[in-house]
């Protein structure tokens, strides 16, 4: 019968477990426990970072998580900014215009 790794592992200075490597595992992919969370297994001396060992998988700790409220401020500057010629006047010429256009082609 093939004998199953058990591991403990540290918490706010506190041992635990024993725990199963699906179990540990699971605990790093909710966010439970960090890559830095140190870890022992029988077949260790010490304990050592979970980060250190290959058995677990750090595909979940690579997504970095997007902060979808984050809206950027951008600000957008149009060509007459800086411009020394007033809006006002545009204005004022585009309704001239618009009587000039009314006045002759009605």
């Amino acid at each position: 019968m093939k004998k199953t790794a058990v591991w403990y592992y540290q918490k706010n200075g506190e041992k635990r477990g024993p725990e199963s490597h699906r179990a540990l595992q699971s605990l790093l992919d909710r966010g439970q426990i960090t890559e830095n969370t140190k870890v022992w297994t029988e077949t260790l001396e010490d304990w050592i970072s979970i980060s250190e060992l290959e058995h677990f998988n750090f595909a979940s700790l690579d997504e970095t998580p997007r902060d979808l409220t984050h809206k950027e401020n951008f600000l957008y500057e149009r060509e007459t900014d800086g411009h020394p010629t007033s809006p006002k006047l545009w204005s004022r010429l585009w309704k001239c215009i618009k009587r000039y256009l009314l006045f002759f082609h009605s």
